[in-house]
């Protein structure tokens, strides 16, 4: 019961946002009372944090697994920007990365999920940093581009895409994101 509240409760968040909707609504979706919501999650915090470590974990884990299974660096950013699109796509276009919407509405007022979120931020854009440099290395990528400057570019692209396709419900502005963040990939490939 635990992951299917998570699941509704992500899927309202990304559409309506963190105030969007209560316990009460979330537990018709999952065809439960609302008190049982509460078992597993004492207030809206508790449920919103558990739900960003699990996020976290998981992104953690497909980009971890993304560096063992693919040696090459240009292979592995074109695929972590297919991925980050898989991301975005599975849950519908007219829904944020679900980080990105509850940090926009809370992080002012929660120093924990500012914490969460910068981290988050910081692992993406360090891993770009580290496959640019691994590509550097490697005679792939070119020397003369900043890792650190490049990679928070390439991810504001993605993010940036991202947001607009919410705000349109369209996949269109996030697939053309896309696009220009694989042929900037290609600019800075030797």
């Amino acid at each position: 019961m635990r992951e299917k509240i998570l699941n509704e409760a992500i899927d309202i968040i990304r559409r309506k946002g963190v105030h969007g909707f209560s316990f009460r609504t979330l537990a018709e979706r999952c065809g439960i009372k609302s008190s049982s919501v509460h078992y597993y999650f004492p207030s809206k915090r508790d449920l919103i944090l558990a739900i960003l470590s699990d996020y976290v974990n998981l992104i953690k884990t497909e980009l971890d697994m993304l560096k063992t299974n693919e040696p090459e660096p240009h292979s592995r950013i074109e695929k972590y920007i297919d991925l980050f699109l898989e991301w975005i796509k599975d849950g519908g276009y007219d829904k944020g990365c679900i980080a990105l919407v509850v940090g926009n509405e809370l992080s002012e007022s929660d120093k924990e999920v500012r914490a969460v979120v910068r981290g988050l931020v910081r692992y993406h854009i360090s891993w770009l940093a580290d496959t640019i440099r691994d590509g550097q290395s490697a005679g792939v990528f070119r020397k003369d581009v900043a890792p650190d400057s490049f990679s928070p570019f390439l991810l504001l692209m993605l993010e940036g895409g991202s947001t607009v396709s919410k705000a349109t419900c369209s996949g269109d502005v996030l697939k053309q994101g896309v696009g220009y963040a694989k042929s900037l990939v290609e600019q800075i490939t030797v």
